[in-house]
């Protein structure tokens, strides 16, 4: 364990996450900023063929002040490269689920300092591996909380099989029109189709305007550049609609709500069913707005071809099965 002045923490095993055994990480930032677990192999490991690292994290839940958890290695000559989970708002730390087979590619991690003059890591010659929670900025985060780590791993993703050739699929028609004929069904009258009308508070993601703009138009017939059916009636429409709401910069909001329908034409004031960063920052004064929940961004999945970091054993990512 090292910390700096008024920090403190403390190390033990406990059952894994995966399988055996996992080390459980109690930190107290206290007044430091910063404290971390450091493992030292028995001799240095040759990690100049991996390009990507995988570990299994757990953190002490929402209770927790948020702060940066990051990584560390270190070579033989004293050169430590790492990498940050920035936690502002949102830290790692926070999350008491357990995230399996996180990966890491090598080329995230940079130089964060040395003991002596060199910069560059030998990275045939790691010796020393560092779990570290610090505060995210001057005066921010802090607290104490616990992290449970498990499965630290390497691998080299530019030695996995490649698919030499893709199979032929043959055109599904009828397979094609009912999808088009379903996506037409979920539009509505400003031309918005809906993306999940399960939710409770329905919303058109840009993103799924766009693959339903891709359909429409496929499915559509133009005639001398007018629309000559009905997938290609609705296709301008929505491409109408969104041409019309794109901003000043070129960009669009992510998102729509309330209904699809409080759409407001050029030039004219955004109502809170506008999902827009940039929009929100300008509008979160205002009475009513509400700031949207989740995160879109899909998570990072792992892969199973990986090795542990000390050699053999499970990989990371899913589990390989028979």
């Amino acid at each position: 364990m090292e910390k700096d002045s008024g920090s403190s923490g403390s190390l033990r095993l406990v059952p894994g996450i995966v399988a055996g055994q996992a080390v459980e990480f109690d930190w107290d930032l206290g007044t430091g900023d910063w404290v971390q677990a450091r493992f030292t192999f028995p001799r240095p490991v040759d990690l100049s063929r991996a390009d990507l690292f995988g570990l299994t994290l757990q953190g002490g839940g929402p209770g927790e002040p948020s702060n940066t958890v990051g990584i560390l290695l270190a070579d033989a000559n004293d050169v430590f490269h790492g990498y940050d989970v920035a936690g502002k708002s949102r830290g790692i730390n926070r999350i008491d689920r357990p995230l399996v087979n996180l990966p890491v590619p090598k080329k995230l991690l940079r130089f964060f300092f040395a003991f002596g003059t060199a910069t560059e890591i030998d990275w045939s010659r790691i010796d020393r591996f560092f779990l570290v929670v610090k505060r995210p900025g001057p005066g921010a985060g802090g607290g104490s909380g616990r992290l449970r780590l498990d499965h630290v791993q390497h691998d080299a993703a530019a030695q996995w099989p490649r698919q030499a050739r893709f199979e032929a699929i043959a055109p599904r028609e009828e397979a094609a029109r009912r999808a088009a004929l379903y996506i037409l069904a979920q539009q509505k009258p400003t031309g918005l189709v809906v993306s999940w009308k399960e939710e409770s508070s329905p919303k058109a993601w840009l993103y799924d305007q766009g693959l339903a703009l891709l359909v429409l138009s496929r499915e559509g017939i133009w005639s001398a550049g007018a629309p000559a059916n009905e997938p290609a009636r609705a296709a301008k429409k929505l491409a109408d609609f969104l041409a019309a709401r794109q901003k000043g910069d070129g960009h669009w909001p992510r998102a729509r709500s309330h209904g699809l329908a409080l759409l407001r034409g050029p030039g004219a004031a955004l109502p809170h069913a506008d999902l827009d960063p940039a929009g929100r920052r300008q509008r979160r004064r205002g009475a009513g707005h509400r700031r949207p929940r989740g995160n879109p961004d899909p998570p990072l999945r792992g892969r199973p071809d990986r090795e542990r970091l000390r050699g053999g054993g499970r990989r990371c990512g899913r589990e390989r099965r028979g």
